[in-house]
């Protein structure tokens, strides 16, 4: 039976607030689809979210071009969220 997720901590909002999204906005919408889909607890907290959003802050808006950009970390190839 699926988890009905009741809501996110105050630091799993805070983070993807931090961060400088490439692309469009839509990232922000995958990564929310992804959290909620592999969650199996009511409430997301900050582990719940992909790695390079909970890696060191000063490091997230400087990502190298060869870092996986969000569509490619959470989908499959050929395959969107």
């Amino acid at each position: 039976m699926p988890v009905l997720i009741t809501g996110f901590s105050d630091a799993c909002l805070k983070r993807p607030l931090e961060y400088d999204y490439p692309g469009n906005i839509l990232a922000l919408r995958h990564i929310v689809e992804y959290v909620v889909s592999l969650s199996q607890a009511e409430r997301i907290e900050l582990g719940g979210l992909p790695a390079y959003l909970t890696q060191n802050i000063a490091g997230l808006n400087a990502q190298s071009p060869t870092s996986p950009s969000p569509r490619r970390e959470l989908s499959s190839p050929g395959t969107y969220l």
